[in-house]
């Protein structure tokens, strides 16, 4: 049987370690439990919102992260317009329809239709009304035609700014920072060997 003691020089050198580390785990169980922030509230506002927790997910932009000496997470929302084929939009014969709020009936965008855009995406457009132009390009090569303007729905942010959804944010960080806290220190302490 051997015992062995370390001496001041170690335990020194153990603790600068130990701090370091520790300091490294607070900015990683912050940058954690605002993942789940984001997915909480993404998940709420979907909820409400006949969209994709992708397409509200990317509208949610940290711009803080969490850092050793400096732990806090900030998020900014966009507030651009989504574009309306985004909201199930499908080409009737009056029209697109959509279904923005979940629970409520699809609503019609008279003289509305689908097209591709500069994606090659399907977009939703609409006739401005505003003055023919001849076009230069094209099929309608010489003809005169009426500007058109691509359709978007209700942004990301008018949602956001809600109490429950701002609650389910509050709800996720309570829940879940204690926990993330605790697998990061544990993981830490354990990196180092104490």
């Amino acid at each position: 049987m051997s015992l062995k003691f370390n001496g001041l020089k170690e335990l020194e050198t153990s603790f600068r370690k130990a701090g370091s580390r520790m300091a490294s785990a607070e900015a990683t169980a912050v940058r954690k439990t605002g993942v789940t922030i984001v997915a909480r509230q993404s998940r709420a506002i979907a909820s409400i919102v006949n969209l994709k927790i992708s397409t509200i997910k990317s509208k949610i932009v940290t711009i803080q992260k969490p850092r050793a000496g400096d732990p806090k997470i900030s998020f900014e929302v966009r507030g651009e317009g989504i574009a309306l084929r985004e909201y199930a939009a499908r080409q009737t014969k009056k029209g697109v329809t959509v279904l923005i709020l979940k629970g409520g009936g699809r609503r019609t965008v008279k003289g509305a239709f689908m097209a591709k855009g500069y994606g090659g995406n399907l977009q939703v457009f609409r006739r401005t009304g505003l003055s023919p132009r001849i076009m230069k390009a094209g099929r309608y090569l010489g003809k005169r035609r009426e500007p058109i303007e691509k359709l978007f729905g209700p942004d990301v942010f008018s949602q956001y700014v809600k109490e429950e959804i701002q609650a389910a944010g509050e709800r996720a960080w309570n829940e879940r920072l204690p926990i993330e806290l605790k697998a990061a220190t544990d993981y830490a302490l354990d990196y180092i060997g104490l």
